[in-house]
């Protein structure tokens, strides 16, 4: 029998912490009804008596403090806001979180619980999944973390990390499996109706493009490629344009960004052919043309690269 104890932060998103939960105590009642052995012996530890939840409507009662903490074969942490106030209100949570580490104990995170695995400096060179609307405050905060977003769930270095709060879900149950059987798993699937072969955050992301990056020379070139994303735009118009030297801007826009230019007027487009394919009754083409390609197959494997899906499926899905 595994134990795993969730690491219970201040100000824990009590959803994804009982998800988690009740899709492992599931597994457990799964394996008793059939005289299966039990996978797992569940606990939630934190560093005070009471910790608050849900904007302090809500109080948990951990089994242990972090003084007490038994040896356990995963520490999850559950998600919480990735703030720096939250990060201050969780300091000794994060120094035994980094202590436990260097001492070779097993980590997951669940969506935004990996905010706290970094901050401790677990996730430093290593590939870590963040949810998609968290990827560039994760990146600035962070910058040491290989972070992802494309990804439902992650494993580097013994760590687990995983996306929102459905892909913090697929994570709970590749644990299930991984600790009992595929059987058992797929039927805590089916109990809590999710899609157990879900491996991308892309059909459900958004671009908005990251403005926060404090160059204001690179904010009016983001600004023109999102209004003007329909006409064939090239670097070196936007360098005469903004009075900048190719070199220049592409650097720069880079470091603001994450993102060549080319990357971001890519992006660009499939948004505004996402929104198209999800409110319009416009033909695939008709699409195509009005977000700037003319060539079927790009526009295809464009649109795929960043939505994870053929736009007939993205449309399917959405409309």
């Amino acid at each position: 029998m595994k134990h795993i104890v969730f690491l219970v932060p201040q100000g824990v998103n009590l959803a994804g912490l009982e998800q988690a939960r009740l899709g492992l105590a599931e597994a457990c009642r799964y394996r008793q009804q059939h005289n299966l052995p039990m996978p797992f012996e569940v606990s939630l530890a934190g560093a005070h008596a009471d910790i608050r939840a849900g904007n302090g409507h809500y109080t948990i009662h951990p089994d242990h403090l972090l003084s007490a903490v038994p040896q356990a074969d995963l520490y999850i942490v559950p998600p919480t806001e990735p703030s720096q106030a939250a990060l201050q209100d969780n300091a000794p949570l994060i120094g035994w979180l980094g202590s436990q580490y260097a001492q070779g104990a097993p980590m997951a995170s669940l969506c935004m619980g990996s905010a706290l695995l970094a901050a401790a400096g677990i996730l430093d060179g290593l590939r870590a999944v963040t949810h998609w609307q968290a990827l560039e405050p994760m990146q600035q905060a962070f910058p040491r973390v290989r972070w992802n977003a494309e990804k439902t769930m992650d494993f580097d270095g013994g760590v687990f990390t995983s996306g929102g709060a459905v892909s913090a879900s697929r994570l709970i149950l590749h644990l299930i499996e991984m600790h009992s059987d595929r059987p058992t798993a797929i039927y805590c699937a089916k109990v809590f109706q999710l899609d157990y072969e879900r491996h991308s955050q892309l059909p459900f992301s958004i671009f908005n493009g990251w403005k926060a990056h404090g160059d204001s020379s690179i904010m009016p070139v983001q600004s023109f490629l999102e209004r003007h994303y329909s006409e064939k735009i090239t670097v070196e118009q936007l360098c005469d344009s903004f009075a900048m030297g190719r070199r220049t801007l592409e650097r720069r826009f880079r470091k603001a960004t994450g993102q060549s230019v080319l990357e971001y007027q890519q992006r660009v487009r499939v948004e505004a052919a996402k929104r198209q394919l999800e409110m319009t009754s416009s033909t695939i083409s008709d699409v195509m043309y009005g977000v700037g390609y003319n060539d079927a197959k790009a526009f295809r494997d464009t649109f795929r690269k960043y939505s994870g899906l053929s736009p007939l499926a993205y449309r399917e899905r959405y409309q």
